[in-house]
């Protein structure tokens, strides 16, 4: 038994930690990046709604990073803490932060956090340092071999679409908020980050950060009736269900 003891005292302090923590209500204008991923292929939606997609002229400088802007977020959010009233630091210390904040998993619970001096919060950081964070957030293609990824090849029962709709909103409840993979095959594979909820005769309606656009929120609502998730016209979408699963949990849920 007492072989065992440093490894239970360590799992005690790992969930201590989860909870000793309480996360601050996500907040879409400071929690958010300033810049936007863009998609590889360009996307345009004629009068009559049909989506059209074409080659551009010229490749995007930044895209098809919709994952990693997902996981970015959700580490700034979990694990730093920006302290604007501070001194700002070199340029060479806020890479060497950028660096340690993205080594840290995101399923990992919140521990004593990494400290971002100079600025009020990520909206504000990441417009400074845009072009820094852009070549150290990730590469876009790890992104495309995830473990996770096999799951959208299978099917999506409706009574699981319905069970992830009501694990979402109490998920949220407890104050985390959930990278959510959304998926049609063609043409819509995406990742946001579903972090409020309303509740509506119809069904939920899911407040997300869609990593796409840095203006404003976007919706992804669960319709009760037909037990399916439905995403709203985009830039690059022309509006209609899609089957949703969790992305960026513990390797062993």
């Amino acid at each position: 038994m007492a072989a065992f003891r440093p490894l239970l005292f360590y799992c005690a302090a790992f969930l201590l930690a989860g909870s000793a923590h309480a996360q601050r209500k996500f907040d879409f204008a400071r929690d958010s990046f300033a810049f936007a991923n863009d998609t590889l292929w360009a996307y345009s939606i004629d009068a009559q709604g049909n989506l059209h997609i074409r080659q551009r002229a010229r490749p995007p400088e930044y895209s098809r990073r919709c994952f990693v802007l997902c996981r970015a977020a959700i580490e700034f959010y979990r694990f730093v803490r920006f302290d604007p009233g501070s001194p700002k630091l070199s340029d060479a210390e806020y890479l060497r932060r950028i660096r340690h904040v993205c080594r840290i998993p995101v399923w990992f619970p919140p521990r004593e956090h990494v400290v971002i001096p100079g600025y009020a919060d990520l909206r504000s950081f990441s417009k400074a340092y845009q072009r820094v964070l852009e070549q150290e957030l990730g590469n876009w293609w790890p992104s495309y071999f995830r473990v996770g990824n096999w799951r959208m090849a299978l099917p999506f029962p409706r009574i699981w679409q319905k069970k992830l709709a009501n694990q979402l909103a109490a998920r949220l409840d407890k104050g985390a908020i959930q990278a959510v993979f959304m998926t049609s095959f063609r043409p819509l594979n995406h990742c946001v980050i579903a972090y409020d909820y309303k509740r509506t005769p119809g069904g939920i309606r899911f407040q997300v950060y869609d990593p796409n656009t840095s203006k404003a929120p976007s919706t992804l609502t669960f319709d009760r009736e037909s037990s399916s998730f439905l995403f709203g016209r985009t830039t690059y979408f022309n509006g209609g269900a899609v089957n949703c699963f969790e992305a960026y949990v513990a390797p062993w849920k």
